[in-house]
């Protein structure tokens, strides 16, 4: 998935991230009503017949070019949507998707920060947690300069112990005063905040590595930054690290050799 924007990579993550922890009640207090509306109407796509052959024949070329050839599975995938209940996307939703439960949970994150915006430099990725150079990016878009991350990480542990976001938003307002920036009225900051009020919470600090011959750097959320992708690769080839392979399988008994 690609997401891009005006705005800096990490609050846009931060964004993600505040979405991910909210939809979860949002599937559980979904109107059963609603959902049984769309189950049907998802089994209706699915049983609707093909509109012309040019469609027909798309769809058979779609399951030839998977490898599928299965080319009833539309039926029985509208039986099996038949049977879906709604706990049954909220054990789904926690069992792959939901960080917090998901026991395989993996996600790849590629920042491109734009010349414009600046890209901090890896030992502040390292020192600061993401939900911070957020927030101080959306402060610097919004024009108040010379943002001291130390001050702003101190400010977020007070607001997090408070807990309530338009008193945290005021006394905001408050530190950065003679900045002649609005920011009771900026949406984005407000909506920084908010994430980095409930990322704090949630924060747990994890171990430090040290891969620097690899131009590797780690994250205070455990993530993986690197900076130098040739030397990565030539770390990987130097330790022995081995491609993954599959070993591949004929579809049908009488392609085996003999």
């Amino acid at each position: 998935m690609i997401v891009q924007g005006r705005d800096n990579p990490v609050y846009l993550t931060q964004r993600i991230d505040s979405f991910i922890r909210e939809f979860r009640q949002m599937l559980v207090d979904y109107p059963m009503q609603d959902f049984a509306q769309v189950v049907a109407t998802a089994i209706v796509m699915r049983r609707t017949a093909a509109l012309s052959l040019h469609i027909e024949t798309l769809r058979f070329w779609n399951c030839i070019s998977k490898g599928e050839y299965d080319f009833g599975s539309r039926e029985r995938k509208a039986r099996q949507v038949e049977k879906l209940t709604k706990q049954d996307l909220v054990d789904v939703w926690d069992m792959f998707i939901n960080p917090e439960t998901a026991v395989d949970y993996t996600r790849v994150d590629m920042h491109m920060w734009s010349a414009e915006l600046g890209c901090p430099s890896s030992k502040i990725l390292c020192k600061y947690p993401e939900y911070l150079l957020s927030l101080a990016g959306c402060l610097q878009s919004d024009g108040i300069s010379g943002v001291d991350l130390k001050t702003l990480h101190l400010f977020i542990e007070r607001a997090a112990c408070d807990k309530h976001l338009e008193s945290a938003l005021n006394e905001l307002r408050q530190l950065y005063a003679q900045s002649g920036s609005n920011i009771a009225e900026s949406a984005k900051t407000k909506t920084a905040l908010a994430c980095a009020i409930a990322s704090f919470n949630q924060h747990t600090e994890q171990p430090q590595a040290r891969h620097a011959n690899m131009d590797m750097h780690r994250t205070p959320e455990g993530k993986w930054i690197i900076n130098g992708i040739c030397k990565f690769k030539d770390a990987q080839s130097a330790h022995g690290i081995a491609s993954p392979a599959i070993k591949l399988e004929p579809k049908f008994a009488d392609q085996r050799s003999s």
